[in-house]
């Protein structure tokens, strides 16, 4: 979905800010940052949101979150002073405030009596990690036992975060 707001292009299907045409080099965290702010324009979006849905729920300082509302505002053009897009409210949270444009829902092509395809489900944003087996390149004896127990103890606090 595309969505305007003064002469920025904000694609989330390709994961692109543009201004003018042009593509804003932002780090992810930011472009999350932003289509959050934007998709919850109407209310103020407090910290503890933010690190739930950017952060993953992760602890994160609030030097973390000013950080990356700051790289924000620096792509945007905007600053804490006038804060034309981004609003700092305080002692609660943040607040798009800039005018979006979103596109008109696309019409209807086929009669509603006919079967839709399928939507592929979207993969998950959270990381994945594989652990394969160590092989002991020590002859037989007990360093085999370490070859064993690594992968297996890797697995166990891997699955614990």
């Amino acid at each position: 979905m595309k969505v305007t707001f003064e002469h920025f292009v904000l694609d989330t299907d390709l994961a692109e800010l543009s201004q003018a045409g042009v593509v804003v080099a932002i780090e992810p965290q930011v472009f999350d940052l932003l289509r959050f702010l934007i998709e919850n324009r109407e209310r103020v979006v407090t910290k503890d949101e933010i690190v739930e849905r950017i952060w993953d729920g992760r602890f994160v300082s609030d030097a973390a979150i000013s950080s990356c509302v700051k790289a924000l505002r620096k792509a945007l053009g905007d600053d804490g002073e006038q804060q034309r897009l981004v609003r700092t409210v305080r002692g609660r949270g943040f607040r798009f405030v800039g005018a979006v444009k979103e596109p008109a829902a696309p019409q209807e092509a086929h009669p509603a009596s006919e079967m839709e395809t399928p939507v592929a489900p979207t993969p998950s944003h959270k990381p994945s990690v594989i652990v394969l087996p160590f092989q002991s390149l020590m002859p037989e004896g007990p360093e085999q036992i370490l070859s064993e127990a690594v992968p297996h103890e890797l697995i166990q606090a891997l699955s614990r975060l």
